[in-house]
């Protein structure tokens, strides 16, 4: 923030040392402020992605509720429910402004100042639904955010769709640990894909299936040679293998036709197959396939098909697949959602004063 005097009628256009101070905590204040909200903003942006990604992969969820976590005082604090999600009618409401909840007002809601204040997940049954309240926490390990993940009726959820959730929470939360680092340091800025690079404004929006997409080159990158054999030596494999690795051979082999055979598949398989698939960036601009034409051979697959094969390997590769798609679509809108800040004009000097 600069200040000046030009338009002072004052002879004096000094400025005193109380002055100086009165302008140095309003700025100090300032960038507090903008900081705080700045992060809210950019958390809420993580957030209503791995929402949508968690409703994608455990259909059990009925709803999920983002409270932040503000501070009232050295001991006490309250909750601003933001954000819910029902999975039921499939869509995501943002609270503006936010419902405001009072510890002392909600007795009922002790189990979500409880997770706020011990930063353990903690289980429970509402009114017969069963409730799961997970705590998003800063580097220090305190709560900023708390999610409830309403299972309704249902007691448990499917193994795979477990995992699928604590898989979504893990990578949520290494996604808000890094928009926490790049506070504290600016140069802790990670930027691995090259929409990353080319929009940083907006990079935010892409954060979380970025993550994604790091855990899932890490996991493909482990698997067990024995296992990829056994994938690629069926003599007729199941359709939607063959989908997923349709699909995959479209982005990294740019003259790969759909109609090929499970035989020419096979072929490109061979040695190269996982460096080539952990090196693609589905940002990239020399990526120049249209991503609707890869996602027309995955669309009557989900990630059910893929896991009831029993293999790990067409598990990753159809996850792996379904984030690229993702990134390449939001890639083409990351510079529409860009908005330059506004300006805004000071009204005229009145008796010295603004």
């Amino acid at each position: 923030m600069g200040v000046d005097t030009i338009r002072d009628p004052c002879k004096d256009k000094g400025f005193t040392k109380h002055e100086i101070n009165f302008y140095q905590g309003i700025t100090r204040t300032l960038s507090i402020a903008y900081h705080y909200v700045q992060t809210q903003r950019s958390i809420l942006q993580v957030l209503e992605t791995a929402f949508i990604w968690i409703h994608k992969r455990s259909t059990t969820i009925e709803s999920l509720t983002l409270y932040f976590v503000d501070s009232i005082g050295p001991k006490d604090f309250i909750l601003q429910k933001k954000m819910t999600a029902d999975n039921i009618k499939g869509d995501i409401e943002v609270h503006s402004p936010p419902i405001t909840l009072h510890r002392k007002n909600n007795p009922f809601r002790e189990y979500l100042f409880k997770c706020a204040e011990v930063s353990e997940t903690i289980i429970t049954v509402v009114k017969e639904d069963m409730l799961i309240i997970v705590p998003i926490r800063t580097l220090k390990g305190k709560a900023f955010a708390i999610i409830v993940i309403n299972l309704g009726s249902h007691r448990e959820m499917t193994d795979l769709e477990y995992r699928n959730m604590l898989k979504m929470l893990e990578i949520l939360q290494a996604a808000t640990m890094e928009i926490l680092k790049e506070l504290v340091d600016p140069k802790a800025t990670v930027l691995v894909l090259e929409a990353e690079q080319k929009h940083k404004p907006n990079r935010i929006r892409i954060l979380f299936e970025r993550c994604m997409l790091q855990d899932l080159r890490e996991s493909i990158q482990q698997l067990d040679p024995q296992l990829l054999e056994k994938f690629k030596n069926y003599a007729r494999p199941p359709p939607a293998n063959q989908k997923i690795i349709t699909a995959i051979l479209l982005l990294i082999e740019p003259k790969w036709k759909v109609k090929f055979s499970w035989e020419k598949c096979k072929a490109k398989m061979g040695s190269g197959f996982i460096e080539k698939i952990i090196k693609f960036d589905p940002t990239a601009s020399d990526v120049s396939i249209d991503h609707f034409v890869v996602g027309e051979q995955i669309q009557n697959v989900s990630y059910l098909d893929a896991w009831k094969e029993g293999s790990v390997v067409a598990h990753y590769l159809y996850n792996w697949i379904s984030v690229c798609l993702s990134l390449m679509e939001k890639k083409l809108k990351l510079r529409d959602w860009y908005k330059p800040p506004s300006v805004c004009q000071l009204p005229p000097i009145k008796g010295g004063h603004y």
